[in-house]
């Protein structure tokens, strides 16, 4: 396979391999493809997160909180004094 990169990116792929980092033009491709996968897949997932927390909005399924650290211990999965 074959492609084309503007001179901005060529040059980019070219330091990553003079500093040593990779050993090669295609290994900073297969590192760059990873890293934009796996972005793809967090920004799915966290699209899915907002709209499970939207959801949970509409149908009341809230708690309100005072404070952060009250928000953090909910986070870390402790109950809320009632």
């Amino acid at each position: 396979m074959n492609i084309s990169l503007t001179p901005h990116y060529e040059q980019l792929v070219k330091s990553c391999v003079d500093s040593g980092r990779y050993n090669n033009a295609s290994e900073v491709m297969r590192d760059a493809l990873r890293i934009w996968e796996d972005q793809r897949h967090y920004g799915e997932w966290l699209k899915n997160e907002a709209r499970k927390g939207y959801e949970d909005v509409l149908a009341g399924k809230t708690v309100k909180v005072s404070s952060e650290e009250e928000f953090l211990n909910l986070a870390r999965g402790n109950k809320k004094d009632q």
